[in-house]
Order: C-alpha cells, then sequence, then structure tokens
C-alpha cells in the first residue's frame, strides 16, 4: 500500500508538471493556466468507483484494484491545497489586474 500511494503521488506531480509546462507553452494566460492545471489533474470518485465497478464487477481483487483511485482523490485535495500560495504568488507575478488576489 505504501508503494502504491508513493506512486499515486508521484504521478499526481508528474500530471501538474507536464500541464503546467503544457499550458505555459500554449503561453495560456497566467489564470486560465491555473483553471487548467486544477481541471486537468483532478479525477473523482463519483466517476472512477461506478466506471471500475462495471469493468471490475467480479473481480475477487477489487479493493486492491480501486486503492490507487480511493489514495489518488485525497492526494489531490491536499496537493491542491499545498499548492494555492505558490498558484497565488504565480498570479500576482503574471497578472496585471489581480484586485482579486488581495
Amino acid at each position: 500500500l505504501a508503494a502504491t500511494a508513493a506512486l499515486v503521488v508521484a504521478a499526481q506531480l508528474a500530471a501538474c508538471a507536464a500541464v503546467f509546462g503544457l499550458a505555459t507553452a500554449a503561453r495560456l494566460p497566467a489564470q486560465d493556466l491555473v483553471c487548467v492545471l486544477f481541471s486537468a489533474t483532478h479525477k473523482s470518485l463519483t466517476l472512477g468507483v461506478p466506471v471500475m465497478r462495471l469493468v471490475f464487477a467480479d473481480h475477487p481483487n477489487f479493493p486492491a484494484i480501486s486503492a490507487p483511485l480511493l489514495i489518488y482523490h485525497p492526494t489531490q485535495i491536499l496537493l491542491g491545497g499545498l499548492l494555492v500560495p505558490s498558484l497565488r504568488d504565480y498570479l500576482r507575478r503574471h497578472h496585471h489586474h489581480s484586485d482579486y488576489l488581495r
């Protein structure tokens, strides 16, 4: 389980870095880049678990198969919370009309 958690965290960080890099290369405005960063990397249990139940309905190891998704969901929430101060600073540096960030 610890190895799965480490892989999930690494995947989340890699996805965030890739999306940030692609959005930067696409020259998206700062506020759009932040939206894309959260939208593209976040997955939901409300869709993931039902799809997994359909695909792996009778699989005897369903709990083990669903563990990465169950770990991914709180990880994305925690990582998002940790990124807020850095992203706020990024927006302040790259957005000239930042009254909403004060």
